[in-house]
């Protein structure tokens, strides 16, 4: 019995999780925090993307140079493809 219910949760989760439906995502991307394994499915499809990666924070943005950077990378990004 417990062998069935976490199949049926996984298979309920596994539904729900962004990777599961990447397939279907046929726009521009900003990724911000280590996401690189989204970037390259959506790479693989050809879709644009563009990952920050601060390897000095450990969990979240902490700093307050990758905090401004982060900030600067949105404004970019908006600016190039949402005018």
């Amino acid at each position: 019995m417990f062998t069935l219910l976490v199949l049926l949760w996984y298979l309920y989760l596994h539904n729900r999780i962004p990777i599961v439906e990447l397939h279907n995502l046929c726009v521009k991307l900003f990724l911000l925090l280590c996401l690189t394994v989204y970037a390259r499915v959506l790479r693989e499809k050809g879709i644009q993307v563009k990952v920050i990666v601060f390897p000095n924070d450990v969990h979240g943005i902490e700093r307050p140079q990758s905090d401004f950077e982060s900030y600067l990378n949105i404004v970019m990004w908006f600016n190039k493809y949402c005018k």
